[in-house]
């Protein structure tokens, strides 16, 4: 496989507190590539780096054979680099095509070309199998067809990596597999995406490599197909995980879900926290 992206020796410190410390990391043409880490692992970090949002102190990025130093978020959006945040900051009273072009709509002299600007938002919409009128309003689209449009709005700055940052965190299951779909048409185009989540089981229907990051370090990457969870959750963890049962029954894992807790955040400090509750079978 031909490197798109390598980042070489990443370093980035706030005060005395190592956010990257030499970390390296790969992406090959036309790859899905997981990367996965505990809160404070050093993920985000890394991905504002390489999206013009923080500067680095030491290391080295070359992307399509050309290296990157220094230059601003919008410079990186115009080489293909886009990156999809889990909190999506849409416009609601937008229409569609409106959204999609924000800040650089097609003009007719001094006047918005609002019929050029809808065949555009039509034709971006198909490439991710969006069929709604191009005047619907953003608020009236679900969190998946959301999704789809951030999705479309990479493809029209001609993406060459898509950085996904936990896309299905409020999607259900079938709007997931409508989300992977997308996901393998962009790989048969020969875009290259970077799959952050915590959602284990995904890494292993998505992506074909998974590089682990713990402390602001750098850990391992794997190619997918050969390992498994157990080998992931040893390296987030750094060590073997010990589990002891205390309850005579067992958990099926099929069992009607009676609570889900998302991203929960609180001023007491918890932060990020997500687990879920299902029925117990003895």
């Amino acid at each position: 496989m031909n490197t798109l992206l390598s980042m070489q020796n990443m370093e980035k410190s706030y005060e005395s507190v190592k956010a990257l410390d030499k970390v390296c990391f790969e992406v090959a043409e036309g790859e899905v590539h997981a990367l996965i880490g505990a809160n404070g692992a050093g993920k985000s970090t890394l991905m504002k780096v390489l999206c013009g949002e923080l500067e680095f102190e030491n290391g080295t990025i070359v992307f399509d054979s050309e290296p990157i130093h220094r230059l601003k978020a919008h410079d990186i959006r115009e080489k293909g680099i886009i990156m999809i945040r889990q909190e999506l900051c849409v416009i609601p009273v937008l229409t569609v095509a409106q959204y999609l072009f924000v800040g650089r709509e097609p003009m007719k002299g001094h006047i918005i070309d609002d019929k050029r600007m809808a065949e555009q938002a039509v034709e971006l919409l198909n490439s991710v199998g969006m069929s709604f009128a191009p005047d619907t309003l953003m608020g009236d689209l679900s969190m998946a067809e959301q999704q789809l449009v951030e999705i479309a709005k990479a493809l029209s700055y001609k993406v060459r990596l898509l950085i996904l940052d936990e896309p299905t965190t409020a999607l259900g299951e079938s709007e997931v597999e409508r989300v992977f779909s997308v996901i393998r048409s962009l790989k048969a185009r020969g875009v290259s995406i970077i799959y952050i989540s915590h959602r284990l089981d995904e890494l292993f229907t998505i992506s074909e490599r998974i590089t682990v990051m713990r402390d602001g370090r750098y850990i391992a990457t794997l190619d997918t197909a050969s390992t498994d969870k157990n080998e992931l959750v040893r390296l987030l963890a750094g060590h073997e995980l010990k589990t002891e049962r205390k309850m005579s029954g067992t958990v099926d894992v099929h069992a009607p879900e009676i609570l889900r807790i998302e991203n929960l955040s609180a001023e007491s400090g918890v932060k990020n926290v997500s687990f879920s509750l299902r029925r117990e079978r003895f």
